[in-house]
């Protein structure tokens, strides 16, 4: 009877062990890229890997824009590859790796991320105030190849991006 006790507590715990595990990852974005629910998207990952009937679909000559509109994610691809991913402010599920999300504050970026490369720059978009900046953060020894870029406006994380890295908005123009 005992032993039936110990087996049902024992499985009743790696049950919430590896369900708190699966959790931990989900929603979350990273230097490798998105884990959101059940799927990934990682940067480098072939577009015939999405699955078209939950987004909707944007494209230019030379990319493919995957846009998750209720969920505020847009998936971008070039050459069949995802080269970035943005998490847009309203979706405030998603976590970085270290705890960040959109809604938190710029102090949030310095103290989570210390130990990182950040680099601060003014936003270069049309209509951007002098109140706009982007953070990207770096390994210190540049052994990724991918970037998380913060869009900041007001003091208030208002856009998470992973892409590659020294990617710039014109990839697509190229």
């Amino acid at each position: 009877n005992k032993v039936k006790i110990f087996l049902s507590m024992f499985f009743f715990f790696l049950f919430l062990c590896i369900y708190f595990g699966i959790k931990k990852t989900q929603n979350q974005v990273n230097f490798s890229g998105l884990y959101f629910y059940v799927k990934k998207f990682l940067i480098g990952d072939s577009e015939k890997s999405i699955e078209q009937k939950d987004f909707q679909l944007s494209q230019t000559e030379k990319c493919r824009n995957y846009i998750m509109t209720d969920d505020g994610i847009d998936l971008l691809y070039k050459d069949n590859q995802l080269i970035s991913i943005l998490i847009n402010y309203y979706n405030k599920n998603v976590v970085t790796s270290r705890g960040v999300k959109n809604g938190m504050k710029e102090y949030d970026i310095h103290k989570q991320y210390k130990g990182f490369e950040i680099i601060k720059e003014p936003s270069g978009g049309a209509g951007d105030s002098q109140n706009d900046f982007t953070y990207t953060i770096y390994d210190k020894d540049n052994k990724l190849k991918n970037e998380i870029v913060f869009d900041v406006v007001n003091s208030e994380i208002m856009g998470i991006h992973v892409s590659q890295k020294g990617l710039d908005g014109y990839i697509c123009d190229e």
